[in-house]
């Protein structure tokens, strides 16, 4: 009988011993793929592992991190509150929540883990000091700095971050797509094809270089990567566009029409693709059905330049000189704003710290219909100066059309507040 007992007794040890070296490895593995920057695979080990040991409060917040960095919001919500319930340190939690607002954008706000210091400054400081943090805060202050469209600072950081740690997958494909977005398209090749040494397979970079190449003018060396990125955006009308241009570009115009009929039928209303489905009718002397196109181009993007452009030339074709005049106008009007945003996107670059560059980015592609984008520029510019009138003006207009109104009228009420100091300081001054 004590036999017996002994025999089984050795057995559920020996199973503890099988289910917690187990639930080890599995979190192992999650550690290092979150090393290797692969956080939406390292956030599946964590939650393989919390099957086997469901009360682990470090397992927990290795979740919400995981969570956090794979974008993945609400996942790390519910995480967070997982680890808090199971007991894990204030620090440890309050250190996630730093880095959830910072890559949020919401830097401003004071960190509960450094006192009086802003999250910023805290995440600031933690990289300065070189620790075993270093990374995850680089990580979360540069997704910030580029969700608050700080985007020169967010170039800096990269390129530190890159210059610490040369082989940053992540670190190389945020800066090749800031790149782009300010148009220093060599720089983003170069990076982007060492994030593809770095992760061949990765459809993010793959894309983001054809993007770069084709923008360069080198539509043929964009469809080989064009083609691999389309193993996980075959539904993506963005890619399937692209790739209709890149082949109207080499003159292969039967496979152009292909792959925009493709992203026709997943996004409909898209201005871009619609301008390619005129343009390749236009091609083939199709005067009517080009037209059609056209008109739907602009009706689905009526400040975009392209749509204008086709619809102009598409109508000067057809000998419509009036509304072919008319629809140049309008193609020089957008052209000039896109001068005013490209040389304002220059000034942000040469001052990052002056608000007035980002208010007149905002208020160009307010004029152009992109308001929720024309928002986050003339935010980023309040975020630099909290008191800029005219900044809380454009809001205020730009909510108003919104039809948010309480939200229009907060910033019109601060304008106000804020004019009103400004004329007393002035009424001061001999």
């Amino acid at each position: 009988m004590c036999r017996r007992l002994r025999a089984g007794a050795l057995g559920l040890l020996t199973l503890a011993v099988m289910w917690g070296g187990l639930f080890y490895a599995m979190r192992w593995n999650g550690l290092r793929l979150l090393r290797q920057e692969d956080s939406q695979r390292a956030l599946q080990w964590f939650q393989a592992a919390s099957f086997l040991w469901p009360r682990s409060a470090e397992n927990a917040i290795c979740k919400a991190s995981a969570a956090r960095r794979a974008g993945h919001l609400d996942l790390f919500e519910k995480y967070t509150r997982e680890a808090r319930r199971l007991g894990c340190p204030h620090a440890k939690l309050a250190w996630e929540q730093d880095l959830f607002d910072a890559q949020s954008g919401r830097m401003h706000q004071v960190s509960s883990l450094a006192g009086i210091r802003s999250i910023e400054e805290h995440v600031r400081h933690v990289i300065a000091s070189r620790s075993e943090f270093e990374f995850p805060a680089r990580e979360a202050l540069s997704k910030g700095l580029i969700q608050s469209f700080r985007l020169p600072e967010a170039e800096a950081e990269l390129s530190a971050w890159i210059e610490r740690a040369p082989g940053s997958f992540v670190a190389r494909l945020w800066l090749g797509q800031i790149l782009i977005r300010v148009r220093q398209y060599p720089r983003a090749i170069q990076n982007l094809i060492v994030a593809l040494e770095l992760k061949p397979h990765s459809s993010a970079a793959q894309f983001g270089l054809a993007q770069a190449l084709h923008a360069s003018g080198r539509s043929a060396e964009a469809l080989p990567h064009l083609q691999k990125s389309l193993k996980e955006r075959s539904q993506d009308a963005e890619a399937l566009a692209l790739i209709a241009r890149c082949f109207q570009d080499q003159g292969e115009l039967a496979k152009a029409r292909e792959f925009a009929t493709r992203a026709h039928r997943l996004a409909a209303r898209d201005a871009s693709n619609l301008a390619i489905l005129a343009q390749l009718d236009l091609a083939e002397d199709r005067l009517t059905e080009a037209l059609q196109w056209a008109r739907l181009a602009v009706e689905a993007g009526p400040r975009e330049r392209i749509p204008n452009h086709v619809l102009a030339e598409v109508l000067a074709r057809l000998g419509k000189v009036e509304e072919a005049t008319a629809a140049r106008q309008v193609v020089q009007e957008i052209r000039k704003d896109w001068e005013d945003f490209e040389e304002a996107q220059d000034q942000v670059l040469r001052e990052p710290l002056n608000p007035g560059p980002r208010l007149a980015i905002g208020l160009v592609l307010a004029r152009n219909l992109n308001s929720q984008q024309a928002i986050r520029w003339i935010l980023s510019a309040l975020a630099i100066d909290p008191d800029h009138v005219a900044s809380h003006n454009a809001l205020a207009d730009l909510y108003r059309q919104l039809g948010d109104l309480e939200t229009a009228e907060r910033h019109q009420q601060r304008a106000r507040q804020l004019t009103a100091g400004i004329k007393e300081t002035s009424a001061g001054v001999p």
